[in-house]
């Protein structure tokens, strides 16, 4: 029969001996309480058991439930001048990690598994953690940390046990060989040597008393050294279990109150911002907005809506806060916020709720003028759009100087109201706003109306296919096109394109499952728009939309690629969603070359494709998750002849827009001159080679229009058209307020004959 040792529970017992004798625990107030008397009546009456030999303890299940017994009334006797916060430390206990835990570095609540061992948490509820150093890899020194930001400063114990073995051959062998040496304990920047440990699957106790100083961190734990990868012997592994860590000082009351003060002061530094926005807007009022400003002095409003039936008067709430000392107004510091006892802590409390009152109030004053003036916001946010309207390349043939009769009428109207209105007069300015929006809206519909651009290329694919035969034998299908709106795509390979949506296989073929009709299915050649009778200046831009449902066939690429009238591919680039792989990606590439592979994302260090054009999630996904909303991608591609610059951007429905920087366009080894890039054929293409899982095409739009680069025969502001010379009658900021002619920096001349210019004065 087996019968339980007590000699292990002796040892327990004089561990606890140990521990009640450190004077940290040891105080005069600690030994004479009735947790001290308690305790050590049950040491007595153990050992006392225990020496009788009477079979109390032959069962180790009634052993442990008096060892359990025991340390309840050490921790209690302990707790007095030290706590235990374990329950603070998420994770101390060890049996709460994931299973199987084996990594270099990762954390899980408040311990921590650092540097280049393998840790292993052997098995769930295991409240074991190891690290393993096989002999030949030679990893630094590696430590489990234990911290939490929210205790502070102070003195703290640290326990805990550890064994130590070698794994000479892998990661989880073990023998027993050697000494562990080297390891230590910190707490803070304090760190105790542990003497040297026999290889064994015995373990040591460990305690540490040390200072934590300065950062208000808690921080302790164990570092284990090195192996030399010279040492083709041994390897190390140690192991840690029964953690404990204690503050003395009851540093569980000082977090709750760093966490009260903190609190505090998460709605004061707020208030204080609110209350001064308020207080610059009084000193310095904003002309943009005139009306409502006697709130500003009401400062009382809760929540955020000023119709609410106020709850604090916050300039007063500011005020008592300073009165009763608890913030110095010159440092916004917390007075007292060291000495302040638990008692104290639900008052903290309550002023959290009152700051959070002030600051909203002082924010929905704020907030109540904005609205007051919103419909001024308004009018100069349109005027804004309009400029922005007028200023916008593609608009350049537009009728100009209408559109700027509008905006000036609009501007001059906001600049009379803004200098001469009231409260008295806002119903009736609000109404001139309204009648200036209503101008301004439709002198955009018929600028832009005026601006519009022909389209070079419009396709959309609703057009169906249109069957090319040779002249002299109609038998002969020589080509297939899709006529657009403008333009038209060709595919000239006549094997690879399928008439209907019904025939499988891996050519063009129209639509998606009945559900997308008009979207043109990717096939394996290339598919050409020639736009020769449309070749860009030397001023003008090409600009190249179209949307792309990119799909997934493993080792094949989707291509765009835009080419002179020599057949010579200038910009484009070829992808492969499947692995994740750019084979060339001119547009937004710094470096000007093809296949640059040099940066993340195989794109160079421009446009990033692979970032933005995806949605599917998945290398297999079926054409039913590719052919999806969430999965189009839209391109924009510009070409700046005059700029000599290419910029591509790209929208996903999943990723948002990918805006990328402007490159040069003569980089690429082919190019000779500008003359050489004018692109005039669009050319859509794959390998595909199945007949699933592939990419849709919809939408390819193309368009010309002047060049706003510098240089360029159009500019942004005109000269004024008067026959006879102009005079200027007015000065404005770029924002609408009126100013004088020396105004530094851009200034809005508006002369006698109601045009306008700007300048820049650089004075």
């Amino acid at each position: 029969t087996q019968v339980y040792d007590t000699r292990i529970m002796q040892k327990e017992i004089d561990y606890i001996k140990t521990l009640i004798a450190i004077p940290d625990f040891a105080t005069a107030e600690a030994l004479a309480s009735d947790e001290y008397e308690e305790l050590m009546l049950s040491i007595e009456s153990m050992e006392e058991t225990i020496a009788a030999e009477d079979g109390t303890y032959d069962t180790e299940s009634d052993a442990i439930e008096a060892l359990e017994g025991l340390w309840a009334s050490a921790d209690a006797f302990l707790s007095i001048e030290a706590p235990s916060l374990n329950e603070q430390l998420e994770y101390i206990d060890f049996a709460t990690y994931a299973t199987k835990v084996q990594t270099q570095n990762i954390s899980f609540g408040a311990i921590s598994l650092e540097g280049g061992a393998r840790w292993r948490h052997s098995a769930d509820n295991d409240p074991i953690i190891y690290t393993s150093i096989q002999k030949s890899q030679g990893f630094g020194e590696h430590t489990i940390r234990v911290s939490n930001k929210n205790f502070p400063a102070g003195k703290y114990f640290f326990s805990g046990e550890i064994a130590f073995a070698n794994c000479p051959s892998n990661a989880w062998t073990f023998t027993y060989e050697t000494a562990g040496e080297g390891a230590q304990v910190f707490i803070g920047e304090n760190k105790y040597d542990l003497p040297a440990l026999q290889a064994s699957t015995e373990y040591s106790r460990f305690y540490f008393i040390g200072e934590i100083t300065g950062d208000n961190t808690l921080n302790v734990g164990v570092t284990v050294p090195a192996v030399a990868s010279a040492d083709n012997t041994r390897g190390t592994a140690w192991f840690f279990t029964n953690f404990t860590v204690r503050g003395f000082g009851d540093p569980i009351e000082k977090a709750q109150r760093k966490a009260a003060v903190d609190a505090f002061l998460g709605q004061w530094n707020p208030l204080v911002s609110a209350r001064n926005a308020v207080l610059a807007e009084k000193a310095t009022p904003n002309p943009e907005l005139p009306w409502g400003r006697d709130t500003l002095n009401q400062v009382i409003y809760y929540p955020s809506d000023p119709t609410a039936e106020p709850r604090y008067d916050c300039e007063q709430v500011y005020q008592d806060v300073i009165d009763a000392g608890w913030v110095d107004p010159v440092t916004n510091e917390v007075a007292g916020k060291d000495v302040v006892s638990n008692d104290e802590l639900n008052t903290w409390g309550e002023r959290n709720g009152i700051g959070m009152s002030a600051v909203r109030g002082f924010q929905g004053t704020l907030n109540y003028l904005n609205a007051q003036n919103q419909k001024i916001a308004d009018l100069k946010a349109a005027i804004a759009d309009a400029e922005a309207t007028r200023d916008d390349p593609m608009n350049a043939n537009g009728d100009k100087a209408t559109y700027q009769t509008a905006i000036n009428a609009a501007q001059g109207e906001l600049n009379d109201i803004i200098a001469t209105t009231s409260d008295e007069k806002k119903d009736a300015d609000i109404a001139r706003i309204d009648d200036e929006l209503t101008a301004l809206a439709e002198a955009k519909e018929v600028f832009l109306e005026s601006a519009e651009i022909p389209d070079v290329v419009n396709i959309d694919f609703s057009k169906g296919w249109t069957t090319i035969t040779d002249p002299e034998d109609p038998e002969t299908v020589t080509a297939y096109e899709i006529q657009g709106d403008a333009g038209k795509m060709t595919f000239a390979n006549v094997s690879a394109v399928g008439p209907d949506n019904t025939v499988a296989g891996t050519y063009y073929q129209l639509g998606y499952n009945g559900t997308l009709e008009d979207v043109l299915r990717v096939g394996n050649t290339e598919a050409v728009v020639d736009f020769s009778g449309s070749v860009p200046t030397d001023d003008e831009v090409l600009r190249v939309e179209f949307d792309l449902y990119v799909g997934n066939l493993s080792g094949r690429n989707v291509t765009i690629n835009l080419r002179n009238e020599a057949g010579t591919t200038l910009a484009g680039f070829s992808m492969n969603r499947y692995n994740g792989s750019v084979s060339y990606n001119h547009f937004n590439n710094a470096s000007g070359s093809w296949n640059d592979m040099t940066s993340s994302g195989n794109g160079g260090d421009g446009l990033n494709l692979l970032a933005y054009v995806t949605g599917v999630g998945s290398s297999s996904a079926s054409n039913a998750a590719i052919c999806v909303e969430s999965n189009k991608s839209h391109f924009t591609l510009i070409l700046d002849y005059k700029a000599e610059s290419l910029i591509g951007s790209v929208t996903n429905g999943k990723n948002g827009t990918c805006n990328g920087a402007a490159m040069p366009m003569l980089n690429v080894s082919s190019d000779t001159s500008i003359e050489d890039n004018k692109v005039v054929k669009f050319i859509l293409g794959s390998n595909y080679n199945n007949n699933d899982r592939r990419c849709w095409f919809d939408n390819l739009v193309i368009k010309k229009y002047p060049s706003d680069a510098p240089g360029s025969a159009w500019t942004v502001i005109d000269a004024p058209t008067s026959s006879t010379a102009a005079t200027p009658v007015a000065y404005y900021t770029i924002s609408g307020a009126q100013t004088t002619a020396n105004q530094p920096g851009i200034v809005i001349v508006k002369y006698n004959d109601g045009s306008a210019k700007k300048i820049y004065n650089n004075k």
